[in-house]
């Protein structure tokens, strides 16, 4: 990631004072959008509307995750074009699904003792990724699809749980209908996905517990007590990857929420939903999503002093550009569990270049991109 800015009171990139940039971060972004009451209550909101659905809390656990629930939501507002006009920012809310009695681990043995039905085999996959082995076929039936969701792969003479299935039936049956009648008025999109719970912390992301933090942003207690609630798989592939049908995305969304919720600090999501407002606003056709900027954001909390996001949030905002324009210049994004998987790395030369060409010219007209909202 990019070298620590300066805490000084000019940036020679931009030409601006960090005071005056971190004044304006403060006058149009107001503490009233972050009050964390407000957020938690939108989030129960919502739950009650799954828990509604008419899925059996006993077979089914609806997470409710992402930015919305990370409380990331960016607020409306107002472009100053003739006439003005009305920015409409995301109202996806994603929600896991999750299947309580499927539960997952790493190795067999862990699956042999809890009798787990699947074990992760994270051998010829992407990092971050894993396919679902079933080491007794017998369960096989027992998945909501019958034999229909399980594969068996005629190389490695195993079963495997079919991600192609799961993706294509996420949806229970009644949720989104019942979901979209309780919550209209809140005009919220609802991204659900099954998950598989992973009741192991993956061996490839231990080294996120330990690593050094330079900011003291995040203590290894902390990041063991995250760890220990496990994490998901979700089926979805990777872009690039030749097992569509059977590779499983390793999810850490619940623990991404947990880190919003226990450790981020104010200040701290402010800056970030600024950060949001001016990169959402520049990519038109852009290859980044908020996965790919929550990452610079969680790397810029390890790297920056707590103190820093208070006195000079526009130093911290520079901070972030300057490390997604790095990024983008070295064609590698790491991911923040897992940093082996460069999140970027199936994206084009094209693509790139064109953001690479954006998030520069953004550094450099920072206060002038702000200034086109009222």
């Amino acid at each position: 990631m990019a070298e620590l800015l300066s805490d000084t009171e000019w940036d020679p990139v931009s030409d601006i004072s960090t005071n005056h940039l971190s004044f304006l971060m403060m006058m149009g972004l107001p503490k009233r959008f972050f009050r964390k009451e407000d957020q938690k209550q939108r989030v129960r909101d919502v739950e009650h509307a799954l828990s509604a659905s008419g899925v059996g809390e006993d077979v089914v656990r609806n997470r409710v995750v992402g930015s919305f629930a990370m409380g990331y939501s960016i607020p409306d507002a107002v472009k100053l074009t003739n006439p003005p006009s009305i920015v409409n920012f995301d109202r996806t809310v994603d929600v896991l699904i999750e299947i309580k009695k499927l539960k997952v681990a790493e190795d067999v043995s862990e699956s042999q003792n809890r009798r787990l039905f699947a074990t992760l085999d994270c051998s010829e996959v992407h990092f971050g990724y894993a396919r679902l082995r079933v080491e007794n076929a017998e369960l096989s039936p027992t998945l909501s699809g019958g034999h229909e969701s399980v594969i068996f792969g005629e190389e490695s003479s195993k079963y495997f749980v079919s991600s192609k299935y799961h993706r294509e039936n996420s949806t229970l049956d009644g949720a989104e209908n019942k979901l979209e009648q309780e919550d209209v008025d809140q005009k919220y999109l609802y991204n659900q996905s099954v998950a598989f719970p992973c009741v192991t912390w993956p061996k490839f992301a231990m080294d996120w517990i330990t690593r050094p933090r330079n900011g003291k942003w995040l203590s290894e207690l902390s990041a063991e007590s995250i760890s220990s609630r496990g994490c998901h798989v979700i089926p979805f592939s990777h872009p690039n990857s030749s097992s569509h049908d059977t590779e499983w995305k390793i999810s850490f969304a619940v623990a991404e929420k947990i880190l919003s919720e226990e450790v981020v600090t104010e200040d701290q999501r402010r800056c970030f939903v600024f950060f949001l407002l001016l990169a959402r606003q520049q990519t038109i056709r852009s290859c980044l999503e908020f996965h790919h900027y929550l990452t610079v954001f969680y790397y810029a909390c390890e790297k920056l002093s707590i103190s820093l996001w208070v006195e000079n949030p526009g130093c911290c905002l520079l901070y972030m550009i300057d490390s997604l324009v790095q990024c983008l210049r070295q064609k590698n994004l790491q991911h923040y569990f897992i940093p082996q998987n460069n999140l970027i790395d199936f994206v084009n030369e094209e693509e790139l270049s064109e953001n690479l060409e954006i998030f520069e010219n953004l550094r450099t007209n920072v206060v002038s991109t702000f200034l086109t909202f009222a």
